[in-house]
């Protein structure tokens, strides 16, 4: 689960400003503008983003204020840690966790969670919000409950956590990635396919990686593609303290090489890479 009060798990991508979605039009890098971040705060549940032409500096755009309101597309009319990135057909591709973990004392719900904690743990949820836009500014959304496409595998997931999306090119589908654990056990991470809507999985959640120890909780996960062709995935294990680790290997999805040592520089731990 990202960290409270950072700025969530984002990704740096080039906005193409004045786009028609009806057009559907892959702009090229003359055409972009700006650079787009994509982040959450913990008093509103919304979706912020900022711009900035340089990747450094960065203005919040709406005056501050949410770009989408987390109670008018949520479950839980809330969402935390959103990530964006751009598939092949030049849409922008938006995955959030529906959670709202301040929902009891908003006056969302009358407990805590959802459900038991007992049973599921800490901000347990049950649901994705998957977006697509052409333009940043007209979306398709899906609440995707994992637990009810797939109730023989994740029926009592105890959470679904953090998800990001990339391109698989061998396979030629959107791959969505996320933390997941049964019950109130140890968390994992899962990958799965997307329709080219980007409203549903069509295919079930298969396990992204298997940590050496499997007494270790990872989560958290976060792939990119290196110059030579490799993907590095950054993820976080939960050891004393928890901190960042990096994997490569020759396809999206694994099999992963691990390194044994942490990559961040925390004196304490650390999440969300």
């Amino acid at each position: 689960m990202k960290s409270l009060h950072s700025l969530a798990l984002a990704l740096l991508c080039l906005l193409a400003f004045g786009a028609k979605a009806a057009d559907r039009h892959a702009p090229t890098e003359d055409e972009m503008s700006a650079y787009l971040f994509v982040f959450f705060s913990d008093p509103t549940h919304g979706l912020f983003m900022a711009t900035s032409d340089d990747g450094y500096t960065f203005t919040v755009l709406n005056d501050g204020k949410p770009i989408i309101a987390g109670d008018t597309i949520a479950e839980q009319k809330g969402v935390r840690d959103p990530h964006i990135s751009r598939g092949p057909d030049g849409a922008f591709y938006l995955a959030m966790t529906d959670l709202h973990i301040f929902a009891k004392q908003r006056g969302l719900r009358e407990t805590q969670w959802d459900r038991p904690a007992e049973d599921y743990g800490w901000g347990n949820n049950q649901a994705l919000v998957m977006m697509k836009s052409y333009d940043l500014i007209n979306w398709t959304r899906s609440n995707m409950r994992i637990d009810k496409t797939y109730p023989e595998k994740f029926g009592n997931a105890g959470c679904i956590w953090a998800p990001e999306t990339i391109y698989d090119p061998v396979e030629g589908k959107m791959m969505i990635y996320f933390t997941s654990r049964m019950g109130n056990g140890g968390s994992k991470l899962y990958y799965a396919y997307t329709d080219d809507d980007f409203t549903t999985l069509v295919t079930e959640p298969k396990l992204l990686m298997e940590y050496p120890d499997e007494n270790i909780e990872v989560l958290d996960a976060d792939i990119s593609r290196m110059p030579d062709g490799r993907w590095c995935m950054a993820y976080v294990a939960q050891e004393k303290p928890g901190g960042i680790k990096i994997a490569y290997s020759d396809n999206v999805n694994g099999p992963w090489e691990y390194l044994p040592d942490q990559v961040d520089f925390e004196d304490g731990a650390c999440e969300a890479p």
